[in-house]
């Protein structure tokens, strides 16, 4: 006799057996399924790799593909924006959650400092305080969001995913994968700068001339390429997310934080003052802040900028491959 929906309390045992015991089994089942394929698939793209390997002379996981000198800068594009592609496939499935998330860290800083503090700071550098940092609240958002998509991204796909070892029997090489991984940086830190810089648009008085826009990006994007290699760098170097967490708190926010993000420069000691602007990210986010605002350009700190970006490129690479070769 089937149940009723008053029955449901009194025969909660029954229920149990007949609803949820069920679905527990299917649980089970699907979860033992997924292993059976992850070893499966794991098991393929080993003899795939030894076949591969065997035909070239080569020993098993030395490199991710050996060149055959056709193709050369457009065959490592396309690789780059295969996988680019992949990665905005995952970013427009979570676009709203990302969204939602990236926005409420730099608001919430501008209501308490932009806000709460204007009434107990004056004008700094002739702007209002909350105009003052607004800037590089859009800028630490960008190369934030940068950092955290190459990290994270990059970790997870060695890792949990294995993604890294799909491609190592594919036509893609360890420069290819980098650049895609600073494609994706610096699109996710794009359309997270926009969200956050539309908002703010909405909320202050801070306006800028279109026409800026053009020297920003000459800022944004060595400052995208800087943090997506050391995002590239952590991800490829650390094997615990927990140690990812510390590289940031103890590296990238000291770095942001130090780089007149929410005070100028002048307010350190000289010694100290000396040594901050040798930093790539003051560079950043002084010239950055100069640019939006009044348009100038700051030919020592691009160069400053664009050195680092070049020197973090070359070492991402070089780590990336060193570790995939073990």
């Amino acid at each position: 006799m089937p149940l009723q929906p008053c029955d449901v309390i009194t025969n909660f045992p029954t229920c149990y057996m007949i609803v949820v015991e069920p679905m527990r089994r299917i649980q089970v089942w699907w979860v033992n399924f997924m292993k059976t394929c992850r070893q499966i698939e794991g098991f393929s793209i080993e003899l795939k790799r030894s076949k591969k390997n065997k035909y070239q002379g080569a020993h098993t996981g030395r490199c991710l593909h050996v060149p055959d000198g056709q193709g050369g800068a457009g065959m490592s594009l396309r690789e780059s924006l295969a996988i680019w592609r992949r990665d905005m496939l995952v970013l427009r499935r979570s676009i709203l959650s990302e969204l939602v998330a990236v926005i409420a860290y730099p608001l919430t800083i501008y209501i308490a400092f932009g806000i709460g503090m204007k009434g107990y700071i004056g004008l700094v550098d002739g702007i209002p305080y909350s105009l003052f940092i607004a800037p590089g609240l859009i800028t630490m958002t960008v190369v934030n969001a940068a950092f955290s998509e190459s990290v994270w991204s990059l970790w997870f796909h060695r890792r949990v995913q294995f993604t890294i070892d799909s491609y190592r029997v594919t036509p893609v090489t360890v420069s290819g994968i980098v650049c895609a991984k600073l494609f994706s940086g610096f699109t996710h830190g794009l359309v997270k700068g926009i969200a956050v810089g539309f908002v703010i648009f909405l909320i202050t008085p801070f306006r800028f001339p279109p026409a800026h826009l053009a020297i920003y990006l000459l800022f944004l994007i060595p400052g995208s390429v800087l943090f997506s290699c050391a995002g590239v760098i952590s991800g490829t170097l650390m094997d615990k997310p927990e140690t990812i967490g510390r590289v940031e708190a103890v590296f990238i926010m000291p770095l942001v934080f130090m780089s007149g993000l929410f005070f100028p420069l002048s307010s350190y000691p000289e010694p100290i003052a000396t040594v901050v602007r040798a930093l790539p990210t003051t560079a950043l986010f002084e010239g950055a802040r100069q640019a939006l605002v009044s348009g100038s350009v700051s030919f020592g700190s691009l160069a400053l900028l664009y050195s680092t970006a070049l020197m973090a490129f070359i070492g991402a690479v070089c780590v990336f491959r060193w570790k995939m070769a073990e």
